[in-house]
C-alpha cells in the first residue's frame, strides 16, 4: 500500500529546507563531516543496544492487578477476598495466611492500639501485607478467649450510620481495595470506601465493638475524604505502613515448612539471583509466593537457579505495577527510564518531569524528589555506575532487569490508552534533543513501538519528523525507520517509503523527506540490506538537489563503517567511470573521500576502513582516489584527506606499508597520475609549516620503485 506523502507543489503546507543548496554550499558544508559520522556510529550502538535489552513485547489484552494479596501460604484465596457479604475464616486459611508471619516496624503500635480502641485503620500502599497484618493482629488479640472466630465484612459497612457488630467476641476485617487503587471511571458514582469514615462512625463503632468483646480492622489506602479530616483520626488510623523485608518473609516460609534442611537450600540459593529478584519485586505476597515455588522446586528436585529465572518474568511484574499505580509522576519515570535508560540520572528525572508534565496537564504541581520515588515506587530500577566505556559515565539510572525496559515501554503505549498522545508529543521533543544520548534513544523506542503499529506509527509521528525542517528530527526518524525495518514483516514497506521520499528529490530541492530517506539509506536497513541501500543513495546522488549531498555522503561512510565495504567500494568505482563524468560522478567521489576520512574522538584518529582493508579493494582504491585528485571540485577534500593519511603513517609502521601499498597502485595507473601525486607529495614533504616525514619517504620509496622498473 502506497504511504501519502506530502507533494512537493510549492504549497503553503509542504515542509522544505528555508534554504537552497547549490555546488559551493554543498561542498562548503563538507569541511569536517566528522561529529555526523560518530553520532550516527554512536546512534546504532545506541539502537543495537537497546533492542538487545529484552524480548519484544506487545500486549495485546489488558491485565489488571489490583488490591493487596496475601503475604502468606498456598492456594487461592479469592473467592474469601471478593466476598460481598460476611465470610468467615477456616482456621486453616487463618493458618496459611498467618504461619511464619513477620512482623514488620509498626505492627507493635498496632497491636496496642487495636487492644485499647477496638478499632483500628491500617492506612498504606498497595502491597505492604496489610491484609495479612490484620488477619495476625485479630487472631492475636482473640487468642485465649475461646475458638477464634474472624470474618470479613462488606466495604459498605463504612457508608452505613446505623452497623452493629453481627456477633460477640469476633474479629472482623474490611478490606477497601477500591481506597487502595482508586481506579474511577469519569461520571460514574463513587463506589462504597474508607474515605466516607468520620468522628461520628468511628466512635460509635469503638463503643458497640466494646461492648461486644469484639475487635475490627479496617485495611485501606492513604486516608481521604472524611477520613482524612476526622479529629479522631491520629487515634484509630495507623498511616504510611510498610512491608516487612522480603528476604525474612521469604526464609520465614522456608523455615517453617517441612524442609529437613532449609539453610542448606538457602546457602544453595545463593549461587541464584533470589536476592536481586526479591529487590526487584519487594513485596511481601511475592516472597511468600517464590518460597512456595522453591519448596515445590525442592521436592521435585529441580534446578533451583532455573526456577528463580522463571520468577523473574517481566510482562508479569509491569502488569502488576501498572495495574495498582495511578500516581502520573510514577508512571512518568518509569517511562523515562524505559526511553533514556543508561543516561545520567539528570537526564532521566528531567525527562521524566517532562512526560509528567503533558500527562497530568498544564494545572499539575511540578514534581520534586525524583530520587525520593526511584527509591521507594520503583525497586526495579537502580542507580548505578556508568563503566565510562561509552558516552555517559558516571550515575546512571537502569533497570534491575534488563528485560523490563521493553516491558514497561510497550505496555506504557498498548494498555495505558490515555497516555499514547503525551508520551508521542515526549518522544518528539526527546528526538530533537542536542543531545546524541537522548536523541537516539527516544528515536529507537519510537521505532520499537513503531513495530507494534506501523501504519499507526507511520501517521501519527513518523512522517512528521521525517518531514521535519529540524535536522535533529529527521535524524531520528531515520533511526526509527531503521529500527523498524529490521523487523521482517515491515522490511519491504521501509524500503517502499524511503523510495516515495526519494521520488520529491526530482520534483524540487530543498525537501526534507528525500534528506530523511539519506540518512537513512546508511542506518540499521541499509545496513541489513546494502544493495538496496546503495540503490537508493544512486538516486538521490543523482538529483538535481546538492542539498542531498551531505546525508547520502554520511550514509556512505556508514555503509563502509560497518561492514558493507565490500559492495559498496566496487559500485563507487562504476558510478564513477569515464561515461559518467559531471554533478552525479563529482557527489560520488565526494562520498568516497568521506568515507577514507579516518574519524576522530577527541585527540583520538582511528585507522579509517578503508585504509585497514586497503588490500582487500587494492584494485578500486587506486583508481577511486586518482579520479577524486583529477577531479577539480573534489581535488581538494581528496587532498586534505590524503594528507590525513599520511599523519597517520608518520609513526606507525603498518600504516605506512597500506598507505604506500594505495599510493603505489595510484602511480601505476599512468604517467600523468604518478607525476601528479610526487608531485603533491614533494609539497608536503618540503611544507615548512607542517613537514611530512612520511609523505618525503613515500616520494623517495616510489621514485625508486619506478627506477627499478626501467
Amino acid at each position: 500500500m502506497t504511504t501519502p506523502v506530502p507533494e512537493a507543489d510549492g504549497g503553503a503546507d509542504v515542509p522544505r529546507l528555508s534554504v537552497k543548496v547549490g555546488a559551493d554550499g554543498a561542498l562548503a558544508a563538507l569541511g569536517s563531516p566528522n561529529a555526523d559520522r560518530l553520532e550516527g556510529a554512536r546512534s546504532a550502538e545506541i539502537a543495537h543496544k537497546f533492542l538487545r535489552g529484552g524480548a519484544t513485547v506487545v500486549f495485546n489484552g489488558s491485565t489488571s492487578i489490583s488490591g493487596d494479596m496475601n503475604v502468606g501460604g498456598r492456594g487461592n484465596r479469592s473467592s474469601a477476598r471478593a466476598s460481598i457479604g460476611p465470610t468467615e475464616y477456616s482456621d486453616a486459611y487463618l493458618d496459611d495466611y498467618t504461619s511464619a508471619y513477620v512482623q514488620p516496624d509498626w505492627y507493635d503500635e498496632a497491636f496496642e492500639r487495636l487492644v485499647h480502641r477496638k478499632l483500628l485503620v491500617v492506612s498504606g500502599p498497595t502491597g505492604t501485607g496489610r491484609y495479612t497484618a490484620a488477619l495476625h493482629l485479630l487472631r492475636r488479640v482473640l487468642k485465649g478467649a475461646g475458638p477464634v472466630r474472624v470474618r470479613q465484612l462488606p466495604v459498605d459497612i463504612c457508608a452505613d450510620p446505623t452497623w452493629t457488630p453481627p456477633m460477640r467476641e469476633c474479629g472482623y476485617v474490611v478490606l477497601d481495595e477500591q481506597s487502595s487503587t482508586p481506579k474511577r471511571v469519569r461520571g460514574s458514582k463513587p463506589l462504597a470506601s474508607a474515605e466516607v469514615l468520620d468522628d461520628v462512625w468511628l466512635t460509635r463503632a469503638r463503643e458497640l465493638l466494646n461492648k461486644d468483646g469484639s475487635f475490627l480492622v479496617v485495611v485501606t489506602g492513604p486516608p481521604r475524604g472524611k477520613l482524612a479530616m476526622a479529629a479522631k483520626r491520629h487515634e484509630f488510623v495507623l498511616e504510611n505502613v510498610t512491608a516487612p523485608s522480603p528476604h525474612e518473609v521469604f526464609e520465614a516460609r522456608l523455615r517453617c515448612s517441612d524442609l529437613k534442611a532449609p539453610g542448606d537450600v538457602l546457602r544453595e540459593l545463593r549461587s541464584t539471583d533470589i536476592d536481586a529478584l526479591l529487590r526487584e519485586r519487594p513485596r511481601p505476597r511475592f516472597a511468600v509466593r517464590a518460597a512456595a515455588e522453591i519448596l515445590t522446586a525442592v521436592g521435585n528436585r529441580e534446578d533451583l537457579a532455573a526456577v528463580v529465572a522463571g520468577l523473574r518474568d517481566p510482562q508479569e511484574q509491569v502488569a502488576e505495577w501498572f495495574g495498582d499505580t495511578v500516581d502520573p509522576a510514577e508512571i512518568a519515570f518509569a517511562v523515562a527510564t524505559s526511553v533514556l535508560e543508561g543516561c545520567g540520572y539528570l537526564t532521566v528525572s528531567d525527562g521524566a518531569a517532562d512526560l509528567h508534565r503533558k500527562l497530568a496537564g498544564k494545572t499539575a504541581e511540578p514534581v520534586t524528589h525524583m530520587r525520593r520515588l526511584l527509591r521507594s515506587d520503583h525497586p526495579w530500577i537502580e542507580l548505578a555506575t556508568g563503566t565510562g566505556t561509552g558516552a555517559v559515565a558516571g550515575e546512571i539510572v537502569r533497570f534491575r532487569n534488563a528485560d523490563l525496559r521493553l516491558t514497561v515501554l510497550s505496555h506504557a503505549w498498548h494498555e495505558l490508552d490515555g497516555m499514547r498522545d503525551a508520551i508521542q508529543e515526549w518522544l518528539r521533543d526527546m528526538a530533537g534533543h542536542s543531545d546524541v544520548e537522548v536523541r537516539a534513544r527516544a528515536a529507537t523506542a519510537a521505532g520499537f513501538l513503531a513495530r507494534g503499529d506501523f501504519q499507526h506509527a507511520l501517521h501519527t509521528f513518523l512522517l512528521q519528523w521525517a518531514g521535519s525542517d529540524l535536522p535533529e528530527e529527521r535524524h531520528s526518524a531515520a533511526l526509527a525507520l531503521g529500527v523498524v525495518g529490521l523487523n521482517d514483516e515491515y522490511v519491504d514497506r521501509v524500503w517502499q517509503l524511503l523510495g516515495e521520499f526519494a521520488e520529491q528529490s526530482k520534483r524540487d530541492e530543498g525537501l526534507p523527506l528525500p534528506q530523511t530517506a539519506a540518512l537513512a539509506a546508511g542506518g540499521l536497513t541499509g545496513l541489513a540490506s546494502p544493495l538496496r541501500a546503495l540503490w537508493l543513495l544512486r538516486e538521490l546522488l543523482a538529483a538535481d538537489d546538492w542539498s542531498l549531498l551531505e546525508p547520502a555522503a554520511l550514509s556512505v561512510a556508514r555503509l563502509v563503517e560497518d561492514g558493507a565495504d565490500v559492495r559498496t567500494v566496487p559500485t563507487l568505482r562504476d558510478w564513477t567511470d569515464a561515461h559518467r563524468r559531471g554533478d552525479f560522478a563529482v557527489k560520488v567521489l565526494i562520498a568516497f573521500v568521506i568515507a577514507a576520512r579516518p574519524p576522530k574522538s577527541g585527540r583520538t584518529v582511528r585507522w579509517p576502513v578503508l585504509l585497514r582493508k586497503s588490500a582487500q579493494h587494492y584494485e578500486d582504491l587506486p583508481v577511486l582516489w586518482a579520479r577524486a585528485l583529477c577531479e577539480r571540485r573534489v581535488r581538494p577534500l581528496a587532498l586534505d584527506v590524503l594528507r590525513e593519511w599520511l599523519r597517520l603513517a608518520e609513526h606507525d609502521h603498518a600504516a605506512y606499508d597500506a598507505v604506500l601499498d594505495v599510493l603505489a597502485g595510484i602511480t601505476d595507473l599512468g604517467e600523468r597520475e604518478s607525476d601528479d601525486l610526487l608531485h603533491q607529495l614533494e609539497l608536503w614533504a618540503e611544507d615548512w609549516r607542517d613537514p611530512s616525514h612520511a609523505a618525503a619517504r613515500a616520494h623517495d620509496d616510489l621514485v625508486e620503485a619506478e627506477e627499478a622498473l626501467r
